[in-house]
């Protein structure tokens, strides 16, 4: 586990980036603007490069196995359109993976008080597997906020994070080649 400070380009978060509470956002907001943001508990952040790009392994296949389909000339006339969506999915996911090394799993009201007032982000980069049963310790001796991820290992986390990150849920039916 390691301490560092980010800019906010440099996190990936949830395309919804749910803000549940609008009276902790401004909270946070004034502690920020007065300087004081490291004063609260450190973000959690892991680096995207974790798991060896194993998502990156996952959607190769997807492609290679919808190319295979759609020029054999199996029965599949989704096939050149779901090829395209996942070619076009892989690239912007690379894209966005490229400019920020980091992904968030807990701290959206802190980041976006930070990014709001031009301040950088105080973040705990989870490394390993123990760090995120060491994250769990801190809560309990309150040392950190929250962090309700279900996953125990660290490659666990990163991969439910890109598959909510991309979508899984568009690919419908091309389940299986992964």
């Amino acid at each position: 586990m390691r301490k560092t400070d980010l800019q906010p380009e440099q996190i990936l978060i949830p395309g919804e980036y749910e803000l549940g509470n609008e009276s902790i956002l401004k909270i946070y907001f004034r502690i920020f603007g007065k300087g004081h943001g490291k004063d609260l508990p450190p973000v959690i952040v892991a680096r995207n490069d974790i798991t060896g790009r194993s998502l990156k392994d996952k959607y190769e296949s997807v492609v290679q196995h919808l190319s295979k389909r759609g020029y054999m000339g199996e029965m599949n006339i989704n096939a050149p359109y779901n090829l395209g969506r996942a070619r076009e999915t892989y690239a912007r996911f690379n894209e966005l993976i490229a400019k920020a090394p980091f992904y968030l799993f807990d701290g959206n009201h802190r980041t976006t008080a930070a990014t709001l007032t031009h301040r950088s982000i105080h973040a705990l980069e989870l490394q390993s597997d123990e760090d995120i049963a060491e994250a769990r310790r801190m809560i309990e001796r309150g040392q950190l906020f929250d962090f309700k991820r279900p996953e125990t290992s660290l490659r666990e986390l990163v991969t439910a994070f890109e598959e909510y990150i991309i979508g899984n849920d568009r690919f419908e039916g091309l389940r299986k080649p992964y």
